[in-house]
């Protein structure tokens, strides 16, 4: 159907939100915290008189023990983070930590990861991994210590748990498959009614003089009396602004798309959007003989799809979800709805 994607063995998983690690960030400092404040207030009652009766030097000795119980806690719950790739809030909020590479557990990427981020945490007073966890995420939902580890928090409520359950080579190669890919070109939607204005055909260039001895191939043998040409099913997409597009393989849709390595050789279709609701690359929507797949490329405001019945379903990012004929796909203030007809009649809508 397509090249491999930037990272073949994340294959249908779901990035974990800006809330979700928010929230992920918070348990974390707390599971970390209060057990280290624990264990070190533990340790002191242990010393009882061996503890200064100096004020200053008593208060040293607190912070000490203090700081000595919260690394101990933090070491511990990072080494099992590493080995598990789940911290302990993890298991409430559905969450994995894995390599981008492999799909496997962190090991010692997640040790790194947790130690540069602690000590930025201990220095920031909590403030710096709070701001990692809500900005600096690219388009496959990943943070700046997420990169740089190699690693991703992916949602296993709404996706895959490829660490339990791997991407094999042969899964791979049966889902994806490489295609010729044409030459993208950006279409502009227009109103249903009007037709696009052909572009100039090149004049063919001129036939040389037959020589002495030239083999011509015989004409292609006629058809039959009667016979015709069964028209090829194609996709329609119709919007709720009255625009239109004929969909041959694969499109890209949004306010302002732009060509993706993720999907070569794809339409670039402009939708009105005054309002803005639609990200500029919002939907990848691609067909072929069988049916049509609906993927949202990580957009602002979601998507969702309302089935033949009213039911609405929402649509995780970057996983693509087959959709029925009829069926309309909601994203931002745009309604599209999909519809097959034959070669001829989607030619002339």
């Amino acid at each position: 159907m397509t090249t491999l994607p930037t990272w073949p063995y994340l294959l249908d998983t779901v990035p974990a939100t800006r809330g979700s690690r928010l929230v992920r960030t918070l348990l974390c400092g707390a599971f970390v915290l209060i057990p280290g404040w624990l264990l070190g207030a533990m340790a002191l009652s242990f010393l009882g008189d061996a503890v200064p009766e100096d004020a200053f030097t008593r208060a040293w000795w607190y912070a000490a023990a203090i700081s000595a119980g919260v690394g101990l806690v933090a070491f511990v719950g990072a080494g099992w983070a590493a080995l598990a790739g789940r911290a302990v809030p993890d298991f409430v909020l559905g969450l994995r930590t894995v390599q981008v590479e492999t799909g496997g557990r962190p090991g010692w990427r997640g040790v790194g990861r947790a130690s540069v981020m602690g000590l930025m945490g201990v220095l920031s007073a909590g403030t710096i991994p709070l701001v990692l966890a809500l900005v600096a995420r690219d388009e496959d939902g990943r943070s700046w210590q997420d990169r740089w580890a190699g690693l991703a928090v992916i949602d296993l409520r709404l996706g895959r748990d490829v660490a339990l359950h791997p991407v094999t080579a042969a899964e791979l190669a049966s889902r994806f498959a490489p295609v010729k890919e044409p030459r993208p070109a950006i279409i502009q939607v227009r109103p249903s009614g009007q037709r696009p204005v052909p572009s100039p055909v090149p004049a063919a260039p001129p036939i040389p003089p037959r020589r002495t001895g030239d083999v011509r191939p015989s004409a292609p043998p006629a058809m039959p009396a009667g016979a015709t040409v069964p028209p090829q099913p194609t996709w329609v997409l119709r919007f709720d602004t009255g625009q239109t597009h004929e969909l041959r393989s694969l499109a890209l849709l949004g306010r302002q798309p732009s060509a993706r390595t993720t999907h070569p050789g794809a339409d670039l279709v402009v939708v009105d959007d005054p309002s803005r609701t639609i990200s500029a690359t919002h939907l990848a929507v691609r067909a072929n003989e069988v049916g049509v797949w609906v993927e949202d490329l990580g957009s602002t405001n979601g998507s969702e799809v309302v089935l033949a019945n009213g039911r609405v379903k929402d649509l995780a990012v970057r996983a693509p979800a087959s959709i029925d004929a009829g069926a309309r796909v909601r994203f931002g203030d745009r309604v599209m709805r999909i519809q097959r007809v034959g070669a001829q009649q989607g030619a002339n809508r």
